[in-house]
Formats: C-alpha cells, structure tokens, sequence
C-alpha cells in the first residue's frame, strides 16, 4: 500500500517537478482534505466503519463520545443492546422529541432496559435509564486519521487515483495555476463516475432519522408507557 511519500513524488511530479517545502505543507494539508470530503460518503468505505462494545451501568443514562470508545467519531449506524440470546434494537428520537416527551417524566427515574436515545453535542442521552449492567452494540462511522508523516499511509484504501487526481487540483489553485487545477478537476469526472461517488453524496450532513413511527414514545396508558412503568 502506498504511503503519503509515495503518493506526494506523484502529486509533485503533476505540479511539474515542484518539491519546495511550501510546496509540500500545501499537498499533506490537501490530501487531509480530499480524505475528509470523501468521507461524507461514509458507507462507500469500509475503512472507515467502526463498532465498540461499551458497558451501560446501573443507573447511568449519559454517556459521553469518551465514555463509548469512540474514536474520530462521524455519525452512528446502528445501537443495540445484547445478551446471551437476543439483540435489541434502540430506537433514535430527536431531540425536540425527548424533550417533549421523555423529559418531563425524567423525575420519576424508571428503570428498565434502554429502549431509545438521542444525541446533544458529544453525549448520547438513553432510556430508560438502565436498570442492569448492559452491554451496548454501537456500530458507527469513523473519520479518516490525520496524515502527520510521510511514511503514514491514508486511511482511504485502493484509490490512489482519486487522492492523487484531487489533491493535485486542490494545490494547483492554491498555488494559482488555474488553468492546471481545471485540467485536473475535469479528469476527475470519469473517475468519480467509475467510483459512484457523486456530489449528493459526499456533502450529505443530515440528521440521523426519528426512527420510532408512532404519534408519541408517551402511552396514554399507564401500563404500555415504558417511561413510567417500574421494573417492580
């Protein structure tokens, strides 16, 4: 697999030979970029799909990006509890949601196995708050690693092409060679196509989706309403 060096001899050798130091700070930053921008598309990269196994405790429903392991943390994909026999699903709401409906009833402090979770800022809020030691699922998607040095090797696997093709772009306009930079970006129409990557795509930042379909997580009757029913 080729390293950063490897591939800025090549990015050096578009931009007609130019190796100055300058020259060199503008493609490691370049390539970081090109790297982030194709992250958007996080399910189109395997390597950048993670999943940790932390432990929910007793009584605690917070839990920070720190508390779960993860690690250049982008977006969740799936949370799910699991036990020695079965794997529970919890279900996203947003956060204006848990604020009217979950909220209000937090004073009560049920306790059960965790049901659904939103998210504020860099903590995962769950509920109910859990009863037991439970251990958590948590599938996600990651950003790339920083390249620092030359012998780092991208995140970013089998597409040479594409990091070589856009960072070369990126550092010609920079640098004010126009009509270099337009040159590149236009090659890079095939191989975008060929990779089905598309701008849709990458520049995609939306919310995760309120994933429970009905009209509230609130039963009107007491005992289907899992933010108020004891574990007695």
């Amino acid at each position: 697999m080729a390293t950063f060096g490897d591939l800025r001899t090549r990015i050096e050798r578009n931009l007609g030979g130019r190796d100055d130091a300058t020259t060199q700070v503008m493609i490691m930053d370049s390539m970081n970029d090109v790297q982030l921008f194709l992250s958007r598309k996080p399910s189109q990269w395997k390597e950048l799909q993670a999943k940790v196994t932390p432990a929910l405790t007793i009584g605690t429903n917070e839990y920070t990006h720190t508390d779960l392991g993860l690690i250049r943390f982008r977006k969740e994909q799936q949370l799910f509890i699991t036990d020695s026999t079965y794997n529970y699903p919890i279900d996203f709401i947003t956060v204006e949601r848990w604020k009217r409906e979950v909220q209000p009833v937090l004073p009560q402090a049920t306790s059960e196995r965790p049901k659904v979770y939103t998210k504020w800022g860099k903590t995962f809020y769950f509920w109910y708050v859990p009863d037991d030691t439970y251990t958590l699922n948590f599938w996600y998607y990651q950003y790339p690693t920083v390249i620092t040095a030359t012998s780092d090797t991208p995140t970013l696997e089998n597409v040479d092409d594409i990091l070589i093709g856009l960072t070369t772009y990126y550092v010609a306009a920079g640098l004010e060679e126009f009509s270099l930079a337009k040159w590149w970006l236009n090659r890079m129409g095939p191989v975008f196509k060929a990779y089905d990557i598309q701008e849709r795509d990458v520049i995609d930042f939306s919310p995760a989706q309120d994933a429970i379909d009905r009209s509230s997580v609130i039963d009107a009757n007491a005992h289907n309403n899992p933010f108020i029913r004891s574990t007695n």
